[in-house]
């Protein structure tokens, strides 16, 4: 709308000076610039002077009011992608630390699990080892209950075998005090001759 008044003005006053140019009577070939007469002069005045009031009025103010206010918008932008600026640093910042604790809570699981891991493997072997003196050690109780057995058996075959050239050589059944007797010589002869070997 102000823009239309605007125009309107212009073209009125150029219509109005380019009659008052029109009146004087001048010819084209003598036009100049700085030679007129003083009507010329003060219309001209007064009419640079209107178009600089209309100016002022309708287009001065709100292009300067569009200015003003395209530089707060910018500014505005400005502080704004400011703020931006330092709260995406912050986020950065945070996601930083929040990454090396996640690095450093990671290396300490890892520490743990394996040391974890140590213990049971010490755990295991500790067991393992157990187990293994507690066969080694039935073993070895199986291994004398077996000699032992075989001792008592080899020293009831010797009885035996000893009656038998009791019997033959004396051509009789010896009784049975004679019998414990001869057994229990033998054994011992057979005792003390291990007590020297061992």
């Amino acid at each position: 709308m102000r823009m239309r008044v605007l125009l309107i003005l212009f073209m009125a006053v150029g219509l109005c000076g380019a009659a008052l140019g029109a009146d004087a009577g001048v010819a084209e070939e003598e036009l100049d610039p700085f030679s007129g007469t003083w009507a010329d002069a003060v219309w001209t005045v007064v009419s640079f002077v209107a178009l600089l009031l209309v100016l002022w009025r309708l287009a001065w103010k709100p292009i300067l009011a569009g200015l003003t206010a395209r530089r707060e918008f910018i500014e505005k932008q400005l502080k704004d992608a400011e703020g931006t600026h330092e709260e995406a640093r912050q986020v950065l910042s945070e996601y930083q630390d929040k990454l090396a604790n996640a690095e450093r809570e990671g290396k300490g699981i890892i520490d743990a699990r394996r040391k974890e891991g140590e213990q049971e493997a010490g755990r295991i072997m500790g067991e393992a080892r157990k187990e293994a003196d507690a066969l080694r050690v039935r073993l070895e109780m199986d291994l004398e209950r077996a000699r032992k057995q075989a001792e008592s058996e080899l020293l009831d075959e010797a009885g035996g075998i000893v009656l038998r050239l009791g019997e033959e050589i004396l051509g009789r059944t010896l009784q049975d005090a004679d019998h414990e007797k001869l057994i229990n010589q033998a054994i011992e002869r057979i005792r003390k001759n291990d007590e020297n070997t061992a």
